[in-house]
């Protein structure tokens, strides 16, 4: 159907081409067809919103934090642990101390890990201590995971096999697949060895085999780790090599994750913090102490300004850059003062090193406290904050908005923590690690300007997803309040409270925020609660900021599920908004008939939203992509940002990932992928660059008859430029012949294609390049191009008229 469309010249369609508006089939050869593909430059179907190219900035997997804030420090304020009880180190060993009846935990590397042995040494310190060890632990979350339980006589050892875990309910089962008479000896050291393999465990104690378990069902893969039940038990020599020997884990870890310790110091946590739960509390008793992380990117033209906060008279402390203990760049400060104070510094390297350590060195012996570590490079600073490389791989793909702070990321989101001096900010656990909020609603506008988006605002309206939605009024008027104190903060002046706050923190004007979304992914509450929410925070939002654009959550898939939040947002509350918000990943292998259903669906949200109060409403596809990064993802991207052009309701679109650091351990679908060396763009980075590159906000009637491809013509607003976006998802080459009415010139036009010789065809650190978008000649004769698009390809053609 071709639909309705503007004509700007009194330009009728010729009946014949009414006739064969679903297009025509030319027999090329015995072999292959030619498709007739039809555009009609001077008939405008719709025009195209622009902020169907937004993207979304979610706080996960680095995306933020060590990701486009170009904050060096991983786990800057010791907040971050995968543990619980009292862990510290002390004279090169690692010691858990856990109640009576309680397990002390703590975990190591990634939940993707799979097949490796664990060794450590241990002992027991207690009479009723246990040796506890982690392995196939699932996540860290430690969902599904292997407990080895190793006792002392008069108490059993034991294998605790916890599995079955549903994220929709929390529920999970724990079994006891093993159990033997405890024979560790107190107040000794042992040696202890786990096997963990995708079908079985082994664990030795002193080289004997105490456990040999196999099953089909247990967990594959996960996280390992150490810990101690009923007492106090000690750890040193701690490792974790795959199978063929490959190093792991091979130092001891502290307890604040992704901190490493050399020394004989006591090191441990203290609530005595700057601004949170933890600092770290040096005891130092002999010899050079070091705390450092590894992989850190340095430059000798680009300079590394740091700070820390010191609380103590340590002596004096050496910050450095090494490499195989060799020193790239050092300075050292004397902290001397009894309240917390901080130390700027700067490291100047002679040398470019990729895989630097930092590190702070002691050799005093005056206890002291250490918080808030921070290193940024002088070429982020210049940028305002943002990782220089980061920056300009987001500011490629020209935002027309940038969604934020969430995604699940918003749920309890409190803005007040990431405003301010950055040392005063109180982080937020969430995903894969603990986001010190340096990157807040400041950052964020900033951002937004960097990269010429426009900003929309994701306002929190309390627990709904990792716990019940609190229904109380208290809970309910804390978090009305909450928003409206948001809002107050981004568009009130400076004579409001929060204005005045804002003002403060170094922004006088209101930020010009147009639109704001009403939480994220709700479908887990009782849709008429959030109807109520609807209801409450609309008015009281448009009375206080009168011309905002409301966004109401709607579904995370389309399918039955889907309905219930959908149908009471719509027919409950539809004059109360101005978009519903809509979520939906596809597996990689329908990245084909994905699109189909994608259009269904939103034919169907269409007829639902014309019958309701508001059949103005607009649909905002919120989160869209595929579960992967191969070429797929290339394809689907540019099939689905053609529905988007072709459909007048979709006004507002962004797909996530948008950022992921590939240390992350899930979601491995994002557009741009970074370490701490570089990055690299996957498919749908490539093809939705290219389609952005090429918006033009007039779409022309075209008509063709061939499923195979999927097709878009638009034209510019001043009518003197055609882009003609195709996608051939299909393993067979297509071969097009366009027809464009009107006065085009002939002669050569340009066509950038993107193509891959198969589906898993992906790009990685290693080869950025090998799916890219390059250009080619055709030939346009009397208002034809002949084209024949490869298997697998997604490209766009540019025509000049006179």
């Amino acid at each position: 159907m071709i639909g309705k469309y503007r004509n700007k010249k009194n330009w009728k369609l010729p009946g014949m081409l009414l006739v064969i508006s679903m297009c025509l089939c030319i027999p090329l050869t015995n072999k292959a067809q030619i498709t007739s593909v039809n555009v009609y430059p001077d008939s405008i179907v719709n025009t195209i919103n622009p902020h169907i190219y937004g993207q979304f900035l979610e706080h996960l997997y680095h995306s933020v934090s060590n990701g486009v804030w170009g904050e060096m420090v991983w786990n800057r304020s010791f907040e971050e642990q995968l543990n619980e009880g009292k862990w510290y180190v002390d004279n090169g060993t690692l010691t858990a101390e856990a109640a009576a009846g309680k397990t002390a935990w703590q975990i190591y590397g990634a939940d993707n890990w799979r097949n490796y042995n664990i060794e450590t040494d241990a002992r027991i310190l207690s009479d009723k201590g246990s040796i506890v060890l982690y392995a196939s632990g699932g996540d860290i979350l430690q969902r599904n995971k292997f407990k080895i339980v190793l006792s002392p006589k008069g108490s059993n050892s034991y294998i605790e096999m916890t599995h079955k875990f549903r994220w929709q309910d929390g529920s999970k089962v724990i079994d006891t697949v093993s159990t033997k008479p405890g024979t560790i000896p107190l107040l000794t050291w042992v040696s202890v060895k786990v096997e963990a393999l995708e079908q079985s465990l082994k664990v030795w104690v002193n080289n004997a085999l105490v456990f040999d378990y196999s099953s089909s069902t247990m967990p594959r893969q996960g996280t390992p780790g150490i810990g101690a039940e009923n007492g106090k038990v000690q750890f040193r020599d701690f490792t974790v090599k795959k199978i063929d020997g490959t190093a792991l884990v091979n130092e001891l870890l502290t307890p604040a994750r992704h901190w490493y310790f050399k020394g004989n110091a006591k090191l441990e946590f203290t609530n005595d913090a700057l601004n949170e739960k933890n600092a770290l509390r040096f005891t130092p008793k002999s010899g050079t102490n070091i705390l450092g992380q590894h992989n850190y990117v340095i430059k000798k033209n680009d300079p590394v300004k740091g700070s820390v906060w010191i609380k103590g008279n340590s002596g004096e402390l050496t910050v450095r850059f090494t490499k195989n203990e060799k020193v790239l760049a050092q300075t050292t400060i004397t902290p001397a003062a009894s309240t917390w104070k901080e130390y700027a510094f700067e490291l100047v390297s002679s040398v470019d090193e990729d895989d630097a350590d930092f590190q702070i060195v002691t050799s005093g012996k005056t206890p002291f406290s250490l918080d808030q570590v921070s290193l940024m490079a002088k070429s982020s600073i210049n940028k305002g904050g943002y990782r220089a490389d980061l920056l300009e791989a987001t500011k490629a793909l020209k935002p027309g908005f940038i969604r934020w702070p969430g995604g699940s990321f918003v749920e309890h989101y409190d803005f007040v923590n990431g405003i301010g001096p950055q040392h005063k900010r109180i982080g937020k656990l969430r995903w894969d690690d603990y986001d010190p909020l340096s990157f807040g609603i400041d950052e964020y506008m900033r951002y937004c300007e960097a990269t010429k988006a426009e900003p929309l605002m994701v306002l929190p309206a309390g627990y709904h997803n990792h716990k019940p939605y609190d229904t109380s009024k208290a809970s309910r008027d804390y978090w009305f309040n909450k928003a409206m104190d948001f809002m107050e903060y981004c568009l009130g002046d400076a004579s409001t409270k929060w204005g005045a706050v804002r003002a403060k923190n170094g922004h006088s004007r209101p930020y010009d925020i147009k639109y704001w979304e009403l939480d994220n992914e709700t479908w887990k509450m009782n849709p008429d609660d959030y109807v109520e929410i609807i209801q409450r925070y609309a008015p009281a939002m448009r009375k206080k900021y009168p011309g905002i654009t409301i966004i109401a959550c709607g579904s995370g898939a389309m399918s039955k599920q889907a309905l219930p939040l959908d149908t009471a947002v719509i027919t409950k509350a539809a004059e109360y908004v101005d978009m519903i918000s809509i979520h939906y990943y596809e597996e990689l292998n329908k990245f084909q008939t994905g699109i189909k259903d994608l259009r269904n669906f939103i034919g169907g949200l269409t007829t639902m939203i014309k019958a309701s109060a508001n059949p103005q409403m607009k649909i905002f596809w919120s989160e869209w992509n595929l579960t992967g990064t191969d070429m797929r993802t290339g394809l689907y991207a540019g099939a689905i940002l053609n529905e988007f052009e072709k459909d007048s309701m979709v006004q507002m679109a962004c797909p996530a990932l948008w950022l992921r650091h590939t240390s992350a351990t899930g979601w491995d679908n994002a557009f741009i992928n970074f370490d701490h060396k570089g990055w690299f763009a996957a498919p749908n980075y490539v093809v939705m660059k290219l389609w952005r590159d090429h918006y033009a906000p007039n779409r022309l009637v075209t008509t063709y008859d061939n499923e195979q491809v999927n097709i878009v013509a638009t034209s510019t607003e001043d009518n003197k430029t055609i882009y003609i976006k195709l996608v051939n998802a299909s393993d067979k080459e297509q071969s097009l012949q366009i027809n464009i009415e009107g006065n085009i010139s002939s002669g050569n036009v340009n066509m950038e294609l993107v193509a891959a010789d198969r589906l898993n065809l992906a790009n990685t650190m290693s080869n950025k390049g090998a799916v890219k978008s390059v250009s080619k000649q055709l030939q346009i004769n009397q208002n034809k191009i002949q084209v024949a698009l490869p298997k697998y390809s997604a490209s766009v053609i540019t025509v000049n008229k006179n």
